[in-house]
């Protein structure tokens, strides 16, 4: 069940992140994030009131909590936007880079011991990075610089989650994340608001409604398996996404944008299992 689930919530991301690729070249970045933050609050906020109540400030780590949105909020930013130019596949595989991020930001911040082989690993994976993105080949220029910003964005959340994951309530967590989104979408919204065309429409409910599907998938799976066995599969969202680009928008990756993904997906994969003998 656990497995079935995450597998579903990589499936239902991807849509998601399909639906956000047609739509952002017509409707404003920050209009898409908020029809995600919206939906995503209307399901976090009322979980706190779920027996035993808790309240959104319920937290001795309002530093961290903040944080955390913030890295969630500028790694939506960042991704969303990068989409306006990034195909759709090599964005999302770029993405993927952030465990191997959360390995050196761990090193050089927590004073988290790193073995030679995790270490190995996330230079393979940042090498992946390279191949995808090809410096100086005039591909993606500066706009490749948006998901690997995303990226980065992404894994102070992740690290912030983990030094947090055991004082903190999970729904706590989610629910301020959320609010936190909602409000800086909000702020922002009237100064770049353009009325999104008719057509948009359906693609930005279902971008918001999959997506926080995702979401719900995500939560529940971890109450069948550790995370330290369901993490691994999360890459295969990557496929997903591959699938649904050449499927729906016929974009085939070049060759060495596969050859980076494997990379990344080989790097991961291999630090979210590799366990150094005692």
């Amino acid at each position: 069940m656990g497995i079935g689930l995450v597998v579903a919530a990589t499936m239902a991301f991807a849509v998601s992140d399909l639906l956000t690729k047609l739509v952002v070249g017509e409707v404003n970045p920050f209009v898409i994030i908020w029809c995600r933050y919206i939906t995503f609050a209307s399901l976090t906020v009322p979980f706190l009131w779920r027996r035993p109540a808790v309240s959104l400030f319920e937290t001795q780590n309002k530093g961290m909590q903040l944080a955390r949105a913030t890295g969630a909020f500028g790694s939506a930013v960042f991704f969303t936007s990068g989409l306006i130019w990034i195909p759709l596949a090599d964005a999302a595989a770029i993405g993927f880079v952030s465990p191997l991020i959360v390995v050196v930001l761990s090193a050089l911040f927590l004073g988290e011991k790193v073995t030679p082989a995790h270490a190995l690993a996330a230079l393979a994976g940042f090498c992946g990075v390279l191949l995808i993105i090809r410096p100086g080949s005039g591909q993606f220029g500066l706009s490749a610089l948006f998901p690997v910003v995303s990226a980065f964005c992404w894994a102070i959340a992740l690290i912030t989650t983990r030094l947090m994951s055991t004082r903190e309530s999970r729904r706590v967590t989610a629910a301020f994340t959320a609010v936190f989104g909602l409000i800086g979408s909000s702020l922002i919204l009237p100064f770049v608001w353009v009325t999104p065309p008719a057509h948009t429409i359906p693609a930005l409910i279902g971008l918001a409604s999959i997506g926080t599907l995702g979401h719900v998938f995500t939560v529940a799976a971890y109450t069948y398996l550790p995370a330290s066995r369901l993490a691994p599969l999360s890459y295969v969202q990557l496929l997903w996404v591959t699938g649904l680009s050449v499927v729906f928008m016929n974009v085939w990756p070049g060759l060495w944008s596969l050859i980076g993904m494997a990379m990344i997906v080989a790097s991961g994969l291999y630090i979210a299992t590799y366990r150094p003998k005692a």
